[in-house]
């Protein structure tokens, strides 16, 4: 016997007796996804067209929408009373892949040969293509007049330091502007970029900072995750921000 099912016997009127198996109890779990801001609201919207205005698989009163602007998510639960057969959806503003890999406004440290080569790989975010030769090109060059002052300034003995912090100009505009989503999903935006750098034990290290993308980012989310909370709060359901 199959141990998911459950074996009958049953005897007829006329004494003849069947033999078989019942099929397996099917239990209702409840599932979990994730997909961007919009993923909830589009999961509910849809489910809720499907029912033609008929009664809804759960309550609206038993379905919640829980909200971390931290974190920028939203996450739809569908039904807060049980979990048979429940979904709970979350969506998140995330930032694009693009511009995560080049670590802007992060930790990310870079040597003046790898940032030349990020951002060379990376034109298709400038917003204007030939914006990034120059930029690729005033980075290498910038790039070795350091180590020339580097190499000078160690050639006077006993007050490097001093030295090297005098003599070290920029001679290149170190600035670019992107045109690109910062939010997954979301259009294109203008923002400029500013490439730092700093001397560690006669190398240098360079990183991108941007306050444009850090607003913008700030400013898209909140937009997104107002505009989903005002969707579900139409249809009638229970807002908790957390």
């Amino acid at each position: 016997m199959n141990k998911d099912n459950i074996e009958i016997n049953v005897q007829s009127a006329n004494g003849e007796i069947r033999i078989g198996d019942l099929p397996p109890v099917i239990i209702r779990k409840d599932y979990t996804f994730k997909g961007f801001i919009k993923a909830p609201y589009a999961y509910f919207s849809r489910k809720n067209a499907l029912s033609n205005g008929d009664q809804m698989l759960f309550d609206l009163f038993m379905m919640v929408v829980e909200v971390n602007r931290a974190a920028m998510s939203i996450t739809f639960k569908e039904d807060n009373h049980s979990t048979e057969g429940s979904a709970l959806i979350t969506g998140s503003a995330s930032i694009t892949s693009e511009l995560t890999a080049l670590g802007i406004n992060t930790t990310k440290k870079y040597s003046g040969l790898q940032l030349s080569d990020a951002l060379r790989m990376n034109r298709l975010l400038f917003a204007l293509p030939d914006d990034c030769v120059r930029i690729v090109s005033a980075l290498r060059d910038f790039k070795a007049k350091i180590e020339q002052d580097i190499q000078a300034a160690d050639d006077k003995k006993g007050n490097k330091t001093t030295s090297f912090d005098q003599r070290i100009q920029q001679p290149h505009d170190l600035r670019f502007t992107l045109n690109w989503p910062v939010i997954s999903g979301e259009p294109k935006t203008k923002f400029q970029v500013e490439i730092n750098y700093d001397v560690r034990d006669k190398a240098i290290e360079f990183w991108l900072e941007s306050v444009e993308m850090h607003e913008a980012i700030q400013e898209q989310c909140q937009a997104l995750i107002d505009g989903q909370i005002a969707l579900f709060q139409e249809a009638g359901l229970t807002i908790v921000e957390q």
